[in-house]
């Protein structure tokens, strides 16, 4: 019989190793890379299709998302986050 918690177990799908670091993609880590992935495609998609040089309402709200979450990664990882 399986444990209810092995659903929570984490498994590498590749592995890349680098000079200094050890970076691998997990089962964890790949919806959220797809999600990601569809989300910048998405935003390209419709910003070049509607680009426009005054903003309509979905740019300034895509703006501030924008914002919003380069503010957290100042918050958790620095400066040195963003590069």
């Amino acid at each position: 019989m399986k444990s209810p918690l092995e659903q929570f177990d984490i498994f590498n799908v590749k592995i890349f190793f680098g000079a200094t670091n050890d970076f691998s993609l997990n089962n964890i880590m790949l919806p959220f890379l797809f999600i990601i992935i569809l989300f910048i495609f998405f935003l390209i998609f419709i910003l070049l299709k509607n680009a426009k040089i005054v903003p309509y309402i979905f740019q300034n709200i895509l703006e501030a998302d924008y914002r919003f979450i380069v503010s957290i990664i100042k918050q958790q990882a620095g400066i040195k986050g963003l590069s």
